[in-house]
């Protein structure tokens, strides 16, 4: 199997199981959807684990194929628009109007604050490793 044809295979598992999963808590579970989901992944998980450890499953072959398919890469480059898009379509922006100014006011300083965390604490990291680099740039 070509890498594009196991990437396919990769995508088609997973949407299949999802699909599964969703049906079965829809109509036995009803959990949240997104914490079903994540209990049958792990379920799913689990299984394999315990199959492996018992012989019954390769556990190399499947531990060489998921590795094989870069996850930062699939995520970064083909999946993480998709999801952006999917959680803006939840967002009640209704409910955002009323609190727009403190989500504005706290986004702004959590921003300030971590930028300015950072920055000190790799100066006084380099610093106390010998880099001679001063705290303001100029």
């Amino acid at each position: 199997m070509t890498e594009i044809e196991q990437i396919f295979a990769a995508i088609a598992i997973i949407l299949s199981f999802s699909a599964l999963a969703s049906y079965l808590n829809h109509r036995y579970i009803q959990f949240p959807p997104t914490i079903a989901l994540m209990a049958f992944s792990l379920t799913a998980s689990l299984i394999v684990v315990l199959l492996g450890t018992a012989n019954i499953l390769d556990q190399e072959s499947i531990q060489d194929f998921v590795s094989s398919l870069h996850f930062d890469e699939v995520l970064l480059h083909g999946l993480l628009a998709y999801l952006l898009f999917a959680g803006a379509l939840t967002v009640n922006f209704g409910a955002l109007r009323g609190v727009l100014t403190q989500i504005a006011t706290l986004a702004t300083f959590s921003v300030v604050a971590s930028g300015v965390l950072a920055g000190t604490l790799f100066w006084g990291i380099a610093n106390l490793l010998g880099f001679e680099i001063s705290l303001v740039y100029g």
